[in-house]
């Protein structure tokens, strides 16, 4: 996972760092995230083990709390899968508040983006349909 703070420096939120359970964080598929890589998520419980041994810090997620006290992942999902299945009981986790979905939506759009990653499924698809400006 890329260093995420020249991305909150871009997307110009203030950010809380705190740590969280794992277990506690959730994935909007209906909104913005892809489906967990399982292969993804096995190779990084492997990097993650030998950090720990090596005694390396954990990198934070980016984290979206909604005004219900949810905690919805923006970058990180498969680091978050890996800790769990892991059994750790706490992560550091950028926290930003969020006034709802359709905002981390675009957040997420722009994280994806600025990290040179592919857009899921539903976002490509309406990515394509948007009309590009003639240059």
């Amino acid at each position: 996972m890329p260093a995420i703070e020249p991305v909150i420096e871009i997307l110009g939120v203030d950010v809380t760092l705190v740590h969280l359970s794992p277990h506690v964080l959730a994935n909007d598929h209906a909104h913005y995230q892809r489906a967990c890589n399982r292969a993804r998520v096995h190779e990084l419980q492997r990097k993650l083990m030998r950090r720990a041994q090596r005694g390396e810090p954990r990198k934070p997620l980016l984290v979206a709390r909604r005004g219900d006290g949810s905690h919805w992942i923006l970058d990180g999902q498969h680091h978050a899968e890996a800790e769990k299945a892991l059994g750790t009981e706490r992560v550091p986790c950028y926290v930003v508040e969020s006034p709802g979905w359709a905002q981390e939506r675009l957040w997420f759009i722009v994280i994806q983006l600025l990290q040179g990653r592919p857009l899921p499924g539903p976002l490509a698809a309406a990515e394509g349909r948007l009309e590009r400006p003639a240059a």
